[in-house]
């Protein structure tokens, strides 16, 4: 059996993702904004329901703008996160794949190194289109044995 050839890509916040938290924003303001249409009183309830939504919805954004970013490299036995400063040995799992983008979970080998505790990666097809099946390939292929 062969594994997958090795490839380099780009990981970070997608504009995509960023359309997503706001349709749910939107979304959910619309949901507030019916809830306070209908009731006999606009009071204290519907305050609070305003306030958790502008908390949610600056939580949305703050975590959208620090999302991890960088390249992931495989070289079909490991893989590396190339940052800035360093380039990080790691494990990579996908959490969720809807075929154009992945979400994956990335975990440091060492521990003193980026995060002891996983790390979120967004990788989407429009990143880099010539390459997403050879990143798709990579997520779920084995090392190389020896």
């Amino acid at each position: 059996m062969h594994s997958a050839p090795s490839v380099s890509y780009p990981v970070g916040p997608t504009r995509g993702l960023g359309l997503v938290f706001l349709a749910l924003c939107a979304a959910s303001l619309g949901g507030i904004l019916l809830w306070c249409y209908q009731s006999d009183s606009v009071g204290a309830r519907q305050g609070l329901g305003l306030l958790a939504w502008g908390a949610s919805c600056a939580l949305a954004w703050r975590s959208w703008r620090q999302f991890a970013s960088g390249r992931i490299h495989w070289n079909g036995e490991s893989w590396t996160w190339e940052l800035p400063a360093s380039d990080v040995a790691g494990r990579v799992s996908v959490s969720l794949d809807l075929q154009s983008v992945m979400l994956l979970r990335w975990q440091a080998l060492e521990e003193s190194a980026v995060a002891a505790v996983p790390v979120w990666l967004w990788v989407a097809s429009a990143a880099s289109t010539p390459d997403w099946l050879a990143m798709r390939r990579a997520v779920y292929s084995r090392p190389h044995s020896a």
